[in-house]
């Protein structure tokens, strides 16, 4: 089996040679199916996991459907690089679909052996995935299905299970920073269309794997006109860059990693330099603390109240602060931003009611709530500080 570096730059002159039927298509096709994911799931529930439960609800299906259709129609396409030199996205889509059965039916055998593997011990669940890995491209190019293709999938990855596992933990670290930082980038006020969006990624590293299944199919198999199905380099120029260190296919490698780094850090940035709260915000003071709002309050209401907390201290430290003021119609809700100890201490609440009394009391024309708040991973924990007394 080749090294994951020359792996890497096969698999991506696959997609260079049809960017349409290898890259394109998968996305196109993907692209409502995730709008509908995230639609689904974030009409589900506010929390993270009533989010993931009502995604996984849907993704589990499009995944075997979709998924499924995705995945022949890339490796019919690939099969006819290997035999013809070039790939014809009619032919692809055509003849892809007359198989997609046979697709179907190999990935539910796959899918429930490993599972089931899986839910009793992991290691095995492991195993399985790796024997079974190049089933599909054994049931389109050797017309084999079921049961039958995950056999010889298990026969020709005898002994190179091993070198799998390391190819897909390698593409892990160098995939998943990016995927990660580039979902923060599209989706920080995120709705179905930018989650779908975040997704894309995901989706073209899928296309990509799935070529690379091609690649080990080759070197397990020992079928040379799968081992490099366009653009094969000519022995003596790989012998020649190699005699003077340097690597043909690590430049690949490099670039993926550059702009998988360059996704995370920005991504991350945003991550952390997003604002706490959404809407309109103005500043006040000299360290620029922040006050958000929407719609149901005035400029003058938000300013009134910015100037009533730069005067009792809570606006003006050396520590800025982000508070977000809206009105329920009856009284005024001001969320406090805090951690997650506040909630039992005495005194941060004595203070908090003690502000929310004062602002009450002659400084709005309404009743003041304060209400701490905190972001975790089941949604936004809210906590009024107690009933207002003045």
């Amino acid at each position: 089996m080749r090294s994951f570096s020359e792996l890497h730059a096969d698999a991506w002159q696959v997609v260079r040679h049809n960017p349409i039927l290898f890259l394109f298509v998968p996305i196109i096709v993907w692209f409502p199916f995730d709008l509908l994911a995230e639609h689904v799931a974030q009409a589900g529930g506010d929390d993270f996991w009533s989010y993931m439960r009502s995604y996984l609800r849907v993704s589990r299906i499009t995944q075997f459907f979709v998924g499924g259709w995705v995945t022949v129609v890339v490796l019919v396409g690939t099969h006819q690089l290997a035999h013809q030199s070039t790939a014809s996205l009619g032919r692809a889509l055509l003849e892809g679909s007359k198989r997609y059965a046979r697709i179907l039916g190999v990935m539910f055998s796959f899918g429930w052996r490993v599972t089931l593997a899986t839910l009793l011990l992991i290691v095995p669940g492991v195993i399985f995935a790796l024997s079974y890995a190049v089933c599909l491209p054994v049931a389109i190019f050797e017309d084999r299905g079921g049961r039958d293709a995950l056999e010889w999938s298990k026969y020709y990855m005898t002994g190179g299970r091993l070198k799998l596992l390391k190819y897909v933990v390698v593409a892990i670290l160098i995939y998943f920073p990016g995927a990660y930082g580039f979902g923060f980038i599209i989706a920080e006020n995120e709705t179905p269309l930018l989650g779908a969006i975040s997704s894309i990624p995901f989706n073209a590293v899928g296309a990509l794997f799935t070529i690379a299944l091609v690649m080990v199919y080759a070197d397990a198999t020992g079928k040379p006109e799968f081992a490099r199905p366009i653009g094969s380099r000519a022995p003596q120029e790989d012998y020649t860059l190699q005699a003077r260190g340097q690597s043909p296919s690590r430049p690949t490698v490099r670039i993926a990693l550059t702009i998988s780094l360059l996704l995370f850090a920005v991504g991350s940035y945003n991550l952390v330099t997003a604002p706490l709260f959404e809407g309109e915000k103005i500043n006040f003071g000299e360290y620029n603390d922040e006050l958000y709002y929407d719609d149901s309050v005035s400029e003058a209401e938000v300013q009134r109240m910015g100037d009533a907390l730069l005067e009792v201290g809570y606006f003006g430290s050396d520590e800025p602060m982000a508070l977000k003021l809206r009105s329920d119609g009856s009284s005024y809700l001001l969320y406090f931003y805090v951690e997650k100890d506040w909630w039992s201490r005495p005194d941060i609440k004595e203070g908090l009611q003690s502000l929310q009394d004062y602002l009450s009391d002659g400084v709005m024309d309404r009743p003041v709530q304060i209400i701490m708040t905190e972001e975790t991973m089941s949604g936004w924990e809210e906590r009024p500080v107690g009933p207002i007394t003045y």
